[in-house]
């Protein structure tokens, strides 16, 4: 099965939707994505993510699948925090936080550290359990303790998830087996509308890898 996680296109936060420039990045993407032939095409719920995923669905004459569990907001609410000066912001983007984090990667409690709320674990763990069940619908159990996925199902041979950059920290790291502190500090945040492939072996058991991160298509 081959996965492909996209950002959104560049965009208009006060109306939850994509600027021209969006429009326009969404457009160029799509043209590329639509040549795969994906089987199954989900996002976000929020306006910005179905909107860039509308390019790439109405090309290949198909509807996305919103996934409620992959919105920014709610990702943000938990994994983001007030820096210093007062401004709410994720804890990758926040100096101290950012500099315990590259500290503590090797930590797999790193987030039980004070300088973290306690909504931090919740977050990672709500989406290693969201993103197993998905995963498992989709013909693959995820087993954490081995780092390893076993085929229970047909999988379907592509498939597109349209969601947001912060979030994509979160499910990447998940997906990847990799603790989060590591993850944010060796992999930058997606460009808007950067494409990142990962592929999982057609075997009985097998890991999720990084075919290509970030690539960008306009």
């Amino acid at each position: 099965m081959d996965l492909y996680f996209i950002r959104h296109g560049y965009p208009d936060y006060d109306n939850d939707s994509l600027t021209e420039e969006g429009k326009r990045q969404a457009e160029e993407t799509s043209k590329v994505l639509s040549k795969i032939r994906f089987e199954k095409i989900f996002c976000s719920p929020l306006g910005r993510a179905k909107l860039t995923a509308e390019y790439t669905a109405k090309k290949l004459n198909t509807e996305p699948v919103v996934l409620p569990w992959t919105s920014e907001n709610l990702a943000g609410s938990q994994i983001g925090m007030f820096d210093e000066k007062g401004v709410f912001n994720w804890i990758f983007w926040i100096d101290k936080t950012k500099q315990k984090m590259i500290e503590k990667q090797g930590d797999p409690n790193w987030y039980s550290d004070p300088i973290f709320k306690e909504s931090v674990k919740e977050g990672v763990d709500r989406i290693n359990k969201e993103l197993d069940a998905w995963l498992l619908s989709l013909g693959l159990e995820h087993d954490r303790e081995k780092k390893i996925y076993k085929k229970v199902g047909k999988t379907p041979e592509n498939i597109a998830l349209f969601a947001h950059g912060g979030m994509a920290t979160l499910f990447m790291s998940s997906i990847l087996d990799m603790n989060y502190a590591e993850f944010v500090s060796h992999f930058y945040v997606h460009e808007t509308c950067g494409v990142t492939h990962i592929h999982f072996e057609e075997t009985e058991t097998t890991s999720a890898y990084i075919v290509s991160y970030n690539r960008t298509f306009y």
